[in-house]
């Protein structure tokens, strides 16, 4: 158990504490949390139920770090195509957009699908000047 959690202040900074916080979850609690659902799941569901259910701790809040931290990782997604507007602003608490571009995902326009002709290439294209 990491001492700030016991109140034991003496050699603390605030960056440390971070991290010690979020290693007290990895390397102890996450152990933890992964036998309890092992066990949830043996012995609260059916071996039938178990195909559609199961029991998962969510610790993305005890994980999600530092408040720039936490935007850069979330503007990473996003640009990357992997979360839309909706779904960030579900991640910090927020309504989602009342329009039809809050369910939209960017795909960067630098990145294409393997072996598919680009389509700004294949468009007619006026000579260039001699």
């Amino acid at each position: 158990m990491p001492m700030h959690l016991l109140q034991n202040l003496d050699r603390a900074t605030f960056n440390n504490l971070e991290h010690q916080s979020l290693e007290f979850i990895m390397y102890t609690m996450l152990p933890w949390f992964e036998r309890w659902e092992d066990d949830l799941n043996l012995q609260l569901l059916t071996s039938s139920e178990r195909t559609d259910y199961f029991f998962k701790f969510r610790i993305d809040d005890l994980l999600r770090g530092d408040a720039l931290t936490q935007a850069q990782s979330l503007a990473i997604e996003r640009q990357n195509g992997v979360i839309n507007a909706n779904e960030w602003r579900a991640a910090k608490g927020r309504n989602p957009r009342e329009d039809a571009d809050g369910e939209k995902y960017w795909e960067p326009l630098n990145m294409g699908t393997g072996g598919a002709a680009n389509p700004s290439a294949l468009q007619d294209k006026e000579p260039l000047p001699v």
